[in-house]
């Protein structure tokens, strides 16, 4: 073997196998419902797994090198080709394994279904200072395999008839009878609305907006209802190009 073959190939392999991992778990995470919450999922993938592959790739050009016994460079493209075909093979059987465990989104004329939640906040709660508010975070509890964090679009905050309207979509990536949508301000205040008046299989049928309802405080243990309200209804999410 030559090393300085064996060096290129498997340099070559390790930047493929590193490109191609952070672009195909980005792709399966998103299918697969995860978060990527302040920008922590997408930083996870090129900080942590991008070095793990690139590492790998190297150990796929080394070894193939070795195996191919590639001692000209008549045998680079050769050895090139079999361990980067084996890197993407396995990238593949990887990602396959972890999309047949992939929520299914339900989808209306081509286009997938969000929840849209607006949430009512007496002004008596709000700060002086309404940047106080933040951070804000809204969450879809429907399952042990489907939590997952949604967007609140600060942009459409507005008030109406004394409250805060704050509003946040989420993604519907299960049948499920029972969905819980939670909202977090700051560490102090935890409000929860169960049994969303939706259908298991949401469709447009539950594009109306549904009555208000008020929340639950979720840090205490007991069923206490709080002053701020919200209501639900299914839209199709806009693919901004």
């Amino acid at each position: 073997m030559s090393w300085k073959i064996a060096i290129v190939v498997a340099l070559l392999t390790a930047f493929i196998t590193a490109i191609t991992s952070i672009i195909v778990t980005n792709y399966v995470a998103d299918k697969c419902g995860v978060s990527d919450q302040d920008g922590g999922r997408s930083m996870g993938i090129f900080f942590f797994l991008g070095p793990g592959a690139f590492v790998m790739g190297l150990l796929f050009g080394l070894l193939v090198s070795y195996l191919m016994h590639a001692v000209e460079w008549a045998h680079f493209w050769k050895a090139v080709g079999a361990s980067v075909g084996i890197a993407l093979g396995a990238i593949v059987i990887i990602a396959g394994y972890f999309l047949l465990d992939a929520p299914i989104r339900h989808v209306e004329g081509g286009s997938p279904l969000v929840l849209e939640v607006e949430i009512h906040i007496p002004l008596e709660r709000i700060p002086e200072h309404r940047e106080e508010l933040d951070p804000m975070r809204i969450s879809l509890y429907a399952g042990p395999r489907d939590n997952s964090f949604g967007d609140i679009d600060t942009a459409l905050n507005r008030t109406e008839n004394g409250k805060l309207i704050v509003t946040g979509k989420l993604g519907l990536n299960s049948t499920s009878h029972t969905r819980t949508v939670s909202f977090h301000v700051d560490q102090n205040t935890w409000l929860a609305l169960d049994h969303l008046p939706i259908t298991a299989k949401p469709s447009e049928k539950d594009s109306a907006w549904s009555t208000l309802l008020p929340m639950r405080d979720a840090t205490i243990a007991e069923a206490h209802y709080s002053d701020v309200q919200a209501r639900v209804r299914v839209v199709k999410r806009v693919r901004v190009l």
